[in-house]
């Protein structure tokens, strides 16, 4: 690696074959020459020229495939990294400094083998999500049905077994789109369907998709009106950032909160704003709210469990976008602020 490394003078790595060869090739050339410029005439004879060119040109052969086998370096060490993460499941990225295209394609085998890894482990923990965590709301709903189907009903209430049978089924439905629309956004042929969407029938969307959930916690969900009649962007993309949003919203809320939907315009955004009173965050939490499968260590204020994908999502949607989402809290038990942000268009 490190002979390589000294022949970074040459910009391409094809300069640099051609630099070994065109010295190997010239090293007999130059002995001769060297060794006939320096012997007296009587001494040179057509055997001892002969003989010195052979050997010269042996050396300067054993020289170069050396050398060429030097400048290979790299690749042997790549070629021993993939097969290492092949055969053990182990990263070890190749550490290389250099310009040309050798250097480039390392570093984009570096890159590649990473998101492999990192998708390997998504798929490991999402293979997990569906044999634990989302069997949970469909065993609660197989043993409230199979409750209510005993005839035994004294010990439980109907409208409220009901109820949260329903808010049961849609945390999983939610949970189900959450990690579809993660499979599908990681896919790199994904591609982004935007029309004009009327704002008013988003909300009665999400009126509908939220109304179990906040029912069940008796938290009021309010959707303000406003003069924005119409956004540009993919329909399935928002209206499924916003239902994470108010979702998140109820988790964190206590029974009988608030939360409320409205959408502002700037110069450059339109804004969806949802706030709430619920338990809000810390600044050291507002660091992690938006990585992939975390929940920031905390359930619901019901004991709600977090498939850790919602708040993500909302970030790549906004990204996807060109867009932002941003968190803002005043601290624990202060409520929640999150806005995103889209590109404003002209219609």
């Amino acid at each position: 690696m490190q002979f390589y490394q000294s022949l970074k003078f040459l910009p391409r790595y094809a300069y640099k074959f051609f630099f070994i060869a065109f010295i190997g090739i010239h090293v007999p050339l130059i002995g001769t020459a060297i060794w006939v410029g320096s012997t007296e005439a009587e001494a040179l004879s057509k055997y001892n020229t002969i003989i010195l060119i052979l050997v010269l040109t042996l050396a300067a052969t054993a020289c170069t495939l050396y050398a060429f086998h030097l400048l290979l370096s790299p690749v042997h060490a790549v070629t021993k990294s993939i097969k290492k993460y092949r055969l053990n499941g182990e990263v070890s990225p190749v550490k290389i400094a250099g310009n040309d295209e050798v250097s480039y394609l390392i570093e984009e085998t570096n890159l590649l083998i990473n998101d492999l890894d990192k998708r390997i482990q998504d798929e490991a923990f999402l293979t997990k999500l569906l044999s634990h965590d989302l069997r949970s709301p469909a065993s609660q709903i197989f043993s409230m049905t199979e409750m209510l189907m005993s005839g035994n009903r004294d010990h439980f209430d109907l409208d409220e077994s009901l109820l949260l049978i329903a808010a049961q089924a849609r945390h999983q439905l939610s949970s189900l789109g959450n990690v579809l629309l993660y499979l599908q956004h990681t896919d790199n042929r994904f591609k982004l369907s935007k029309d004009w969407l009327d704002v008013e029938e988003l909300f009665e969307e999400l009126k509908e998709l939220t109304l179990y959930r906040a029912k069940f916690k008796n938290i009021t969900v309010e959707f303000e009106e406003s003069s924005i009649s119409m956004i540009f962007g993919d329909r399935q993309l928002i209206v499924q950032a916003l239902q994470n949003l108010i979702i998140n919203s109820l988790k964190f809320s206590n029974r009988f909160g608030k939360v409320i939907l409205s959408i502002h315009e700037t110069e450059k955004w339109i804004a969806f704003r949802i706030t709430d009173n619920g338990i809000g965050f810390n600044k050291e939490m507002q660091s992690r709210l938006f990585d992939v499968f975390t929940s920031s260590g905390r359930s619901g204020t019901n004991n709600e469990k977090s498939v850790g994908l919602g708040l993500s999502l909302v970030k790549s949607i906004a990204e996807l976008h060109e867009g932002e989402i941003v968190a803002t809290s005043e601290g624990d038990d202060k409520g929640a602020c999150f806005e995103l942000r889209l590109p404003r268009y002209n219609q």
